[in-house]
């Protein structure tokens, strides 16, 4: 069924690897947030609503990443990818986080990707804060090998709100 459920990732997630062209600089532990330079929080316009949003710039490589907190204090950074359907760690933020695959003992799926033939394994994330959101029960793919950075797929991001791009930059509302 695990196997299944991996094939059924692999349809939903035709292009993934597309925009994947520089490896982002690792996450910090530090409390600080590392996206600093590239998130900047503003109040919505006094309109009688208090919705707080998110403008995010791109990185120097014209992509945008986002940071997620996981539980004891530890953290990833996700290339922001609209066109994945699901949301894809890679091995090594899985093994760093705990995230352990459901269908590990059959060893995952082979899934056809931009970037080719893949292996991977599916696992729930119990709970995961971005932009100040809570995220809970967030099927990801884990992928152990030629992935650089995790993609916070379209599974997770309708749970943040509506995105928009323009004016250089992305906004989560």
């Amino acid at each position: 069924m695990m196997a299944s459920a991996c094939a059924a990732m692999a349809a939903m997630v035709p292009g993934f690897m597309m925009p994947l062209m520089a490896s982002p600089a690792a996450p910090s532990s530090a409390p600080a947030t590392v996206m600093a330079s590239y998130v900047e929080q503003h109040e919505a316009p006094d309109n009688g609503a208090s919705v707080a949003g998110k403008h995010i710039l791109p990185a120097p490589d014209g992509l945008y990443y986002l940071d997620a907190d996981f539980k004891d204090g530890k953290r990833a950074r996700f290339l922001i990818d609209t066109g994945a359907s699901v949301t894809v760690l890679t091995g090594e933020d899985a093994r760093r986080l705990g995230v352990v695959a459901e269908d590990a003992a059959n060893g995952g799926a082979r899934l056809r990707t931009a970037g080719g033939m893949m292996v991977a394994r599916s696992a729930t994330i119990a709970r995961m804060d971005i932009v100040g959101r809570q995220l809970r029960n967030i099927k990801v793919a884990i992928i152990d090998n030629g992935l650089p950075v995790s993609l916070l797929g379209q599974n997770a991001l309708t749970e943040l709100g509506t995105i928009t791009l323009g004016n250089g930059r992305m906004t989560i509302d």
